[in-house]
């Protein structure tokens, strides 16, 4: 019976969802070498984990780097005192859990003690907060924060973070539909790493959808770009202020539902002292031809926008920015001339099945 018991529970083992475990360790990203700044416009990803910041005053610093965290031998990250740190899922992530970490000062020669706050917040309920007070070396805490939408660190002095333990939370199950992702639009003439010119007479097709544009100010990034829609490692579709991005289906289908998409600010060159922000607004047109509309306002990161709006003809996006899009979850809404016909031949099986029992019943 136990061998049973065993059995069953390895099945339901099999059907379980998994989660996204990740300990932020700030190894795997980066060769060995100088120390790697992170700053508001360049924030740190691992995994399904974004660590970003307030001010530039922050980087992974190695082993060998002038600045030491105190008890610490490899690689961590560092941010100085009046910079808030914040770790959070790349967008499109649910929530996750926080278990425990490794905080303590930074020491260029000798350094002082530290008092570090940590305040998390939750999907729902209130914040969780919790403070380590004059720490003098690296210390590992343990948090067990579960439900988590992102997490805040600041201190009193120049402060280290390491071995951050976190699990995301199993996706809540997407509704049907398409995602335009544009991943691997390669071309021949494109090497990959650059960028595709997306124009008027050069649209951008997927999964049955088109994508214009007003000018000739938008392409589809690679991941590898120099160009960075921050918050977003894969591939994604730029464009500039000015320009208008209009999505609809392609032929055959009249009206579709727009879900949700990821959208936020692009930083086009790699220069530091560049500022990203953008408003984007999106409007739905619909079959009747009344419009919705909604601005998203001060983006400085990719954002999910859920909108759940259906019946739709076609949309545009503008921005006030160089901005981004990725991630556009659509799906068709079905023809009522299909619908109909569907019922009006279901209709009909059953009538022809009627007379055929009524025919059966006669006979002698």
């Amino acid at each position: 019976m136990n061998r049973h018991f065993i059995a069953a529970g390895c099945v339901l083992c099999f059907f379980l969802p998994t989660q996204a475990n990740a300990t932020m360790r700030f190894l795997d990203q980066y060769p060995p070498g100088t120390d790697v700044s992170v700053r508001p416009l360049k924030p740190y990803q691992e995994g399904d984990f974004i660590l970003t910041t307030t001010t530039a005053l922050a980087a992974v610093f190695r082993p060998s780097s002038d600045y030491t965290m105190v008890g610490r031998s490899s690689s961590w990250f560092g941010f100085a005192e009046g910079t808030l740190a914040t770790v959070s899922l790349v967008p499109g992530g649910t929530t996750f859990r926080l278990d425990s970490l490794v905080v303590g000062p930074v020491s260029f020669g000798t350094g002082a003690p530290v008092t570090v706050s940590v305040l998390g917040f939750q999907e729902s309920g209130g914040p969780l907060t919790q403070t380590f007070s004059a720490l003098t070396t690296a210390t590992s805490v343990s948090l067990e924060w579960t439900g988590l939408t992102r997490v805040e660190f600041s201190a009193d002095a120049d402060i280290g973070l390491d071995d951050l333990e976190l699990t995301a939370d199993p996706p809540v199950a997407s509704s049907p539909g398409t995602v335009l992702r544009f991943e691997n639009f390669t071309q021949p003439e494109i090497a990959q790493g650059d960028a595709v010119n997306i124009n008027p007479d050069r649209p951008y097709h997927e999964s049955g959808y088109v994508m214009t544009v007003l000018n000739d100010n938008a392409a589809v990034f690679d991941g590898t770009h120099f160009s960075n829609m921050l918050g977003i490692p894969s591939d994604w579709f730029g464009f500039a202020p000015g320009n208008v991005v209009t999505l609809g289906p392609q032929a055959g289908q009249s009206t579709f539902s727009l879900e949700s998409v990821v959208t936020g600010p692009i930083l086009l060159n790699p220069f530091p002292n560049q500022t990203a922000i953008t408003d984007i607004t999106i409007t739905g047109t619909l079959e009747d031809g009344r419009t919705l509309s909604e601005t998203f306002s001060g983006l400085t990161v990719a954002t999910k926008a859920t909108l759940g709006w259906t019946g739709l003809t076609n949309v545009e996006f503008r921005g006030t920015s160089d901005s981004g899009l990725d991630d556009i979850h659509v799906s068709a809404v079905p023809e009522p001339a299909v619908t109909w016909s569907l019922a009006g031949g279901l209709a009909l099986i059953g009538a022809c099945a009627h007379r055929r029992r009524r025919g059966e019943g006669n006979r002698p």
